[in-house]
């Protein structure tokens, strides 16, 4: 009330009714009016409370990491037990919106600031001789939309491996990203900026890229400008090699030797099964050789690779995560 400009009209007070984690709270506030005719609200600008929202910047935080690991339904139940409310699914789902919605706009002026405006960026101070980089996509459903699926694209950054015990290993230095984008070149600043911020790059010799070959995973970490090596994916190489030569002895050396020898040590003998199966096996055979040969630069592993001077780890952690990480 004290710094309300003499020229605005007090027009008299408005009750509000909140719910928030302790109970349902009703006030009156002041309601003026502005030189342009605008009602004004300063309690409620003060505090943070959105348009006609009906509950508390606390309660809706707790909505929305309830519904990052429960149903719509099951968050609802939980938020009202907590808070002593009845609580809907569809009031989960507003204030899932409302919070991504927050989200999004933030990421999108940072985005602009960055890469239209040219706005300063602190850089990041976690050290990274050599940075990995792994990205995948997953295919989602949608509701009341114009589109019936829509790719999510998972990217993980991260700086080795450590041993956290007998035969497991986690990942130094993790930073996720899940997002919903619309082209590569989205994803490509996104991952700079993930990139820049969290890691001091001023001293990287080195970027890994692993993924399953796709074009978008490839060229994912293209905008660092890093000297780059690719490693595609080992779960989807087995993964072809089995749907195209089955699950045999043979096969296993094939993918063995691939990564070892490269593949000029097995395409005489892949090309000879051909020759000898049936027509629909053969077409198999066919597309995982056009796939290996597509993907020839990531065949190899990083220590059968003389070119590479520094010691780096093996790749094939996005399978691990990119589930994980597109429902949450």
């Amino acid at each position: 009330r004290e710094v309300v400009p003499e020229t605005w009209e007090n027009t008299g007070r408005e009750k509000r009714q909140m719910i928030t984690c302790l109970g349902t709270v009703q006030f009156k506030r002041r309601v003026y009016q502005d030189e342009t005719g605008k009602r004004r609200k300063l309690l409620d600008e003060i505090v943070g409370l959105e348009k006609y929202s009906r509950y508390s910047l606390s309660a809706i935080q707790k909505g929305c990491f309830l519904a990052s690991e429960l149903a719509y339904r099951e968050a609802a139940d939980v938020l009202g037990w907590l808070i002593d409310d009845y609580i809907s699914h569809t009031a989960i789902g507003r204030m899932v919106r409302q919070v991504g919605g927050i989200c999004q706009a933030k990421e999108e002026a940072q985005r602009k600031g960055i890469f239209e405006e040219g706005n300063d960026v602190k850089p990041g101070q976690i050290p990274a001789k050599v940075l990995y980089g792994e990205s995948d996509g997953v295919w989602i459903s949608l509701q009341r939309e114009a589109k019936r699926k829509t790719e999510v694209r998972v990217g993980i950054l991260y700086t080795g491996k450590k041993v956290v015990g007998v035969g497991r290993k986690a990942l130094e230095n993790k930073v996720p990203v899940t997002k919903i984008v619309k082209n590569s070149q989205e994803w490509q600043e996104t991952m700079l900026k993930t990139a820049y911020t969290n890691y001091d790059l001023s001293n990287t010799k080195q970027m890994m890229v692993g993924g399953d070959g796709n074009r978008w995973v490839r060229q994912s970490f293209d905008m660092l400008g890093l000297p780059t090596e690719f490693v595609l994916d080992r779960y989807h190489l087995y993964r072809e090699a089995r749907r195209a030569f089955g699950f045999t002895r043979q096969t296993e050396n094939w993918v063995r030797q691939i990564c070892e020898e490269g593949l000029e040590a097995v395409i005489p003998e892949m090309l000879q099964a051909m020759s000898q199966a049936s027509p629909k096996a053969a077409q198999r055979m066919r597309k995982f050789i056009k796939y290996l040969i597509n993907n020839k630069d990531g065949l190899l592993d990083p220590d059968c690779r003389a070119h590479i001077k520094s010691r780096v780890s093996n790749l094939g952690a996005i399978e691990g995560n990119v589930d994980k990480l597109v429902v949450r």
